[in-house]
């Protein structure tokens, strides 16, 4: 029997969520920006009041997952000012 669940994303389970986008979405340009920059996006999107990160897993094995914003305008002004976003951005253009 297969074993389905879903659930909100905890921080420990960004690897598995930055591995699975990597695999689903190969050349889009947030992959492209590496997984610093990947990890730090969807750490905000778990911790910000005003989204929700969900993940669906089999067997305990992640299998896919949603973000989601309630208002994504002031979702993206908190990401776009988040300072661990920022540096993530610069490093992954090798600036510092």
């Amino acid at each position: 029997m297969i074993n389905k669940a879903l659930h909100i994303a905890k921080s420990e389970d960004l690897f598995d969520i930055v591995s699975l986008h990597k695999r689903a979405f190969p050349v889009s340009f947030l992959t492209e920006l590496g997984d610093r920059v990947l990890s730090a996006y969807y750490s905000i999107v778990i911790t910000y009041s005003e989204a929700n990160l969900f993940i669906l897993s089999s067997d305990e094995r992640l299998i896919g997952f949603v973000a989601l914003a309630n208002e994504p305008t002031k979702f993206y002004a908190k990401l776009y000012t988040s300072p661990s976003f920022i540096l993530s951005v610069i490093q992954s253009y090798g600036l510092i």
